[in-house]
């Protein structure tokens, strides 16, 4: 599992860096980890489960504002969401 993205929290939980090229040059892939996997309505996921009122979030805030504010994006996005 190679993992991206804006938080990249699953790098955060299995490496130890977020950095792609480090994981890839310095992980032992011949080696298997094992991690939690849940399965909602047919549906699995490795990570999160969200629902709710903010649970669009992390799926409307803007590409640009995430690779700009990071974390932070979504806390913006929430907080517009609430507002509106």
């Amino acid at each position: 599992m190679l993992p991206s993205g804006t938080t990249n929290d699953i790098a955060k939980n299995y490496y130890e860096t977020v950095n792609i090229e480090e994981i890839l040059t310095t992980t032992d892939f011949t080696k298997t980890i094992t991690t939690d996997l849940g399965i909602v309505n047919d549906k699995v996921f490795s990570y999160a489960l969200t629902f709710g009122y903010l649970s669009n979030v992390p799926y409307t805030t803007d590409q640009k504002l995430k690779n700009k504010f990071g974390y932070f994006a979504y806390m913006l996005r929430g907080f517009w969401e609430i507002g509106n």
